[in-house]
């Protein structure tokens, strides 16, 4: 299963365990709201149930969204290390040839002056793939309203 195909898998399963936490979470407000402390630990402890359930079902889906991003990394540097030794050594060379000292002109020194002078640019979404992990206000609601 590739990677995008994994976390949308994860998002759907996080978004049904997010409703129904909040779901729960509202009957556990209405319970605590009708003053039936009877009706309360049941509801409580279902809502302790479905958030951990949510919890789980978000770090899986935050798992699936790291795996996404390591493996674009891993194809980035897959191109870099096809690509970029030929052209640093060629600078590198060319620079030497010119007669500029060899202080400074090594592939290294090259390598390193390009990523310093150049501006990183910033990688747009792609593939309805976000690049921070999800903040759920449920879970954080679930947290401070369980117990």
């Amino acid at each position: 299963m590739s990677a995008l195909k994994a976390y949308s898998t994860a998002r759907n399963a996080f978004d049904t365990a997010e409703a129904r936490l909040a779901k729960q979470l509202d009957l556990l407000e209405a319970v605590r709201g009708s003053r039936k402390p009877d009706q309360v630990t049941d509801a409580r402890l279902k809502a302790s149930m479905l958030e951990e359930s949510a919890a789980t079902a978000w770090e899986a889906m935050e798992a699936a969204r790291a795996q996404y991003w390591r493996a674009r990394a891993a194809e980035a540097q897959k191109a870099l290390r096809e690509m970029a030794p030929s052209l640093i050594a060629e600078a590198s060379q060319c620079l030497i040839i010119s007669g500029l000292p060899l202080a400074g002109v090594s592939p290294w020194d090259v390598a390193r002056d390009c990523c310093l002078e150049t501006p990183m640019p910033s990688i747009p979404d792609v593939d309805d793939m976000p690049q921070k992990p999800l903040i759920s206000r449920v879970l954080e609601r679930a947290e401070r309203d369980v117990w």
